[in-house]
Formats: C-alpha cells, sequence, structure tokens
C-alpha cells in the first residue's frame, strides 16, 4: 500500500523487512545458497575455456522456441503475447531441460562439468527425454508452434543449443535497476536462485552473474536468439511483436 501510494521509503522498509523474515524461515534455512552460484560459475568457466569444442546433436526431433530471461524482465508478458496468437502454444515454467540434467546425472554425468562429452548419440538421447517430459503437457497431436518459458533456463543456453542446435530463442531484457528491485519486491517460492532476491545487494549481485554467463553464451555459441526490450514492447507494441514473430 505504502508502494501504491508514492510512500517509497516507507514501501522499502516493509519489503525489507518481509524479506528479512522469510531469510529466517525453515524452507530458507535449509536451501544451499552456493548451489546456484557455483553453478553459473562452473559453466561461465568451462564455455569460456578457449580449448573446450562444443558438439551436440546432428539431428532434431522437436523444435521448441525458448523464452529466456531473468525474472522480472517481462518474460510473463510476452508468454502471454505468443500465447494469444493462434498456432503457438506457451508452456509456463515446466522442468523440462532440468528433466535433461537429470538423464545426464542418471548416466553417471557430472552437469556442468562433463558438457564436453555430450557427443551426438547423448544428445538425441537428451531430445528424447525432453520430448517424453513435454509429452505430459502437450497433446501429442498438436502441431503448434511450442515455446519453452522458463526465464531462468538461460543459464542453460549452452545445454539448449548443444540439444537443440536449430532452437530460436527469444531473449528479454530490461534496465537492471527495475529488474533487481522489482526481484526484490516480488514474493517467489524459494528455491536455490530465488533465496538470492531476499537482498537486494544479493539480488544485483546474482543478476550480473547469470548475465554475465549469458554473454559467454552469446559470444561462444552460434545461438539463433531475438532480443526483446520490455520498455520496447511498452512503448512501441506493434512495431516490436510484428519483428518478434517475422523473427518466429
Amino acid at each position: 500500500l505504502y508502494d501504491r501510494t508514492g510512500s517509497y521509503d516507507k514501501a522499502f522498509i516493509c519489503f525489507s523487512s518481509a524479506n528479512d523474515l522469510v531469510s529466517k524461515t525453515w524452507i530458507a534455512g535449509n536451501i544451499d545458497r552456493t548451489s546456484a552460484i557455483s553453478e553459473i560459475s562452473s559453466l561461465g568457466s568451462i564455455f569460456m575455456d578457449p580449448d573446450n569444442r562444443f558438439s551436440g546433436a546432428t539431428s532434431e526431433r522437436l523444435h521448441p522456441v525458448f523464452l529466456l530471461g531473468f525474472p522480472r524482465s517481462g518474460t510473463t508478458l510476452l508468454g502471454q503475447i505468443l500465447h494469444s496468437r493462434p498456432g503457438v502454444t506457451t508452456l509456463e515454467e515446466k522442468p523440462l531441460v532440468a528433466a535433461m540434467i537429470d538423464r545426464m546425472r542418471k548416466l553417471g554425468m557430472r552437469y556442468p562439468e562433463d558438457m564436453v562429452r555430450l557427443a551426438s548419440d547423448l544428445a538425441e538421447d537428451l531430445q528424447q527425454v525432453y520430448l517424453s517430459a513435454t509429452s505430459e503437457f502437450l497433446d501429442p497431436g498438436d502441431n503448434a508452434l511450442f515455446v519453452d518459458k522458463l526465464p531462468l533456463n538461460m543459464t542453460h543456453a549452452g545445454l539448449i543449443h548443444m540439444v537443440f542446435p536449430n532452437a530460436k530463442i527469444i531473449f528479454c531484457l530490461r534496465h537492471p535497476c527495475d529488474v533487481c528491485l522489482s526481484c526484490f519486491m516480488q514474493h517467489f517460492k524459494l528455491n536455490e536462485s530465488m533465496i538470492h532476491f531476499l537482498d537486494l545487494e544479493d539480488t544485483a549481485r546474482f543478476y550480473d552473474q547469470v548475465m554475465n554467463l549469458w554473454g559467454v553464451y552469446a559470444k561462444r555459441l552460434p545461438l539463433r536468439y531475438h532480443l526483446v526490450r520490455y520498455e520496447a514492447i511498452v512503448a512501441r507494441f506493434d512495431d516490436e511483436t510484428r519483428r518478434l514473430f517475422d523473427f518466429l
């Protein structure tokens, strides 16, 4: 209420107090705060290493579109825009990429350390794992363009590219000040990533690490991605959505 009536100093105290209380809960106390950071750091090191070569699938059974971006960057708005278009189906926040990572671990591989060992036959096996996971949510006879929306899958863009080298990616970008403050103000279900949004400085550090990793992917891999700025969608809706659908 303070936020909506412009009493921002008072509102900030309330958001800070709420997040402090959440950080003291049993759930928060049992989350490993270093897990996501360590994974991001390992992925960055692997994909920055000039000696590493990344191969992947040579054929694809499915051609999903991935809707990625830092939380609160406009991914929900984009998902609604896409889903409203006939012939497009958007799946919201389903653990489809996670199913591929689980498969790698069940085969005795470490993620992300063994990414350089991802041969074409294994990549195509992971396609089948992904396809099986999607069948829980999609009609097998549905020929609609399929959009997988889970913003922080951006940290797994390397795996996505190796399994689906022709996949198209929609990448949402918004001013970092807006994104970080909005994440701090939002009440998320806690996990290894969302735990960082309980403190504004932690949020900013996490944003920096995630976005730096995306920069590594964009530099090292021939990603097929289209950048959508939240501010541009709001200001020039028709033009920006037309460009988006032209890309798709």
